[in-house]
């Protein structure tokens, strides 16, 4: 019997961490699946908004840009990364509304507010078609403060694509759970490492 009890501890401690769901990058368990913004493997953990799945990386661009066009590579392979996998919607599947993305939750749209006149000029002054982007967005988990995020895998409360969004649409005031990227190379047309 004290044999049994003495075991206890150890088969409790190796329950508790095989419920915790996969590791994250930073080493520490994060459980798996749930609404926008929760860590996942698979589209059938994400659940409570419309058309749910678990990305990786979304690349914005990559449909709108013709991959021939060497001179449009930077903007083509502009990547929003999402460590430990986080439950949001594609760029097929996108979002037109907060609505559809569930509780605690909202649809990331760099236009929202912007008068059609200036998406207008904004469309012929781009290198690309921008004009989906001016109606279709990414459900994203929103947030007032970096403690909702998942900081361990360097997820910050923040406008997504922030130099952009400054440049655009400094008066959008949404904040979401995201990776912080770099975009201002994209602005000032050189590369990352200066050239």
């Amino acid at each position: 019997m004290l044999r049994h009890i003495r075991k206890a501890p150890f088969v409790l401690a190796f329950v508790l961490l095989a419920s915790c769901g996969g590791d994250d990058d930073d080493g520490t368990k994060e459980p798996l699946g749930g609404v926008v913004g929760a860590a996942c493997t698979a589209d059938a953990q994400c659940k409570g908004y419309e058309n749910a799945a678990c990305v990786r990386d979304i690349k914005p661009l990559e449909d709108v840009i013709d991959p021939n066009d060497t001179a449009l590579k930077p903007f083509r392979d502009l990547t929003l990364p999402f460590p430990g996998g986080y439950c949001s919607t594609t760029i097929q599947n996108a979002c037109a509304n907060d609505a559809q993305c569930g509780e605690g939750a909202g649809c990331f749209i760099a236009f929202e507010g912007m008068s059609p006149d200036v998406i207008e000029n904004l469309a012929k002054a781009l290198p690309f078609d921008i004009k989906f982007f001016s109606r279709s967005g990414i459900c994203m988990k929103r947030c007032t403060s970096n403690s909702e995020c998942r900081t361990g895998q360097k997820y910050q409360c923040i406008r997504p694509l922030e130099a952009f969004i400054k440049a655009i649409n400094d008066d959008y005031d949404k904040k979401f759970c995201v990776q912080d990227v770099d975009v201002e190379h994209l602005l000032l047309g050189s590369s990352p490492d200066g050239g």
